[in-house]
C-alpha cells in the first residue's frame, strides 16, 4: 500500500476494537491496519479522481473521541447511520468518503457531499481507494 500519511498517532487495539463493536460492521482489516498506525493522519499527497471529479482527501477520520473528526461524531452529526456508511476520511469541505455497507462484510468506498445529500461510489475496497489518490 501506498505510504502516504503524515501527522497521524498510533491507537491502541483495543480502542478500535470497541469502536468497531459499536459500528456492527466489520471493518475491511487494510483499513484497520492504516488507522492503527496513522489515525487522523493527513494525506501527502492528497487528489483522488472520483467518478467524473477530481477531489482533494484532507485527512483520515479518528478513533480518538478528543479529536474533531472522531469517527463516532461524524456518524451523528451528519446522520451516515440511515445511510449506512461509516466515514473512512474527510476533504477539506467537510464532505466524508467513506464504506456504504449492503451487508455486515460487503462494501463499497463512496463520496457523501454534505450539502447536496449526494453519494456517489468511488471503488470497491480501501486499497483500491488509496491506490487512486496522486499528486
Amino acid at each position: 500500500m501506498k505510504e502516504l500519511f503524515f501527522d497521524g498517532s498510533n491507537t491502541d487495539k483495543e480502542t478500535i476494537k470497541t469502536i468497531i463493536e459499536q459500528l456492527n460492521y466489520k471493518l475491511p482489516s487494510d483499513f484497520v491496519d492504516v488507522i492503527i498506525h496513522h489515525d487522523g493522519a493527513y494525506l501527502s499527497p492528497n487528489k483522488i479522481f472520483e467518478g467524473i471529479d477530481e477531489n482533494n482527501v484532507n485527512n483520515l477520520i479518528s478513533f480518538d473521541e478528543n479529536d474533531p473528526s472522531f469517527i463516532l461524531d461524524i456518524i451523528k452529526d451528519m446522520g451516515l447511520d440511515d445511510l449506512n456508511i461509516i466515514p473512512i476520511a474527510e476533504d477539506p469541505f467537510g464532505n466524508i468518503f467513506g464504506f456504504r455497507f449492503a451487508t455486515d462484510k460487503k462494501y463499497e468506498v463512496v463520496f457523501f457531499d454534505s450539502e447536496l445529500e449526494n453519494v456517489r461510489t468511488i471503488c470497491d475496497t480501501f486499497t483500491e481507494f488509496i491506490n487512486l489518490i496522486h499528486d
